[in-house]
Order: structure tokens, then sequence, then C-alpha cells
């Protein structure tokens, strides 16, 4: 089984209620969602989603951008259950 394909939805949730905190209002949350398809038609789903991305320095638009143009390309090819090779290729 290898992965064949990578697909990235960056999405704001609205939440219910805005909250404030010495950095700001906040309305909504921002995530990734992400999903892996194999050569054999098994799929599979991850999210990423950021607190405080002023601090971190990551952002809805990093993430989306590494997953993309670097992580994506990277991950074409590997068995999806094989996380030690993946992540050792990753880094």
């Amino acid at each position: 089984m290898k992965i064949i394909a990578l697909e990235i939805w960056p999405i704001k949730i609205p939440y219910k209620k805005s909250y404030s905190t010495s950095r700001g209002t906040i309305s909504h949350g921002d995530h990734v969602v992400i999903k892996l398809i194999t050569d054999e038609g098994i799929t599979g789903a991850g999210e990423a989603s950021f607190i405080h991305a002023d601090r971190a320095g990551e952002t809805i638009e990093t993430v989306t951008e590494i997953l993309h143009k670097r992580l994506g390309p990277i991950l074409m090819g590997f068995d999806p259950f094989d996380v030690e090779l993946i992540m050792k290729t990753a880094r």
C-alpha cells in the first residue's frame, strides 16, 4: 500500500461565542484538515489546529503551504503504516 494523494483544506470554524484575552478577541478557530489517499483506495484523515499562533509562529497559511510544498511530496509513495520511516525521512 502506498500514499498516492494528499488533499488539504484550510478552514476557519466560527465559535458560538467569541472570547477575549490580553492578545485580543478570538471569534473562530483556524484548522487544516488533511486527507491521505492510498493506491488501494483506503483514506485517512487528520487535523491541525492553531491556538495562539502569534506565539508559535505558525499560521493556517504557513502550515497549508508546508503541507502542499514540502511534506506532501515527501509522503508520496510511502506505506502510511510505516510511521517510523516517514518520520525519519521527513526530518
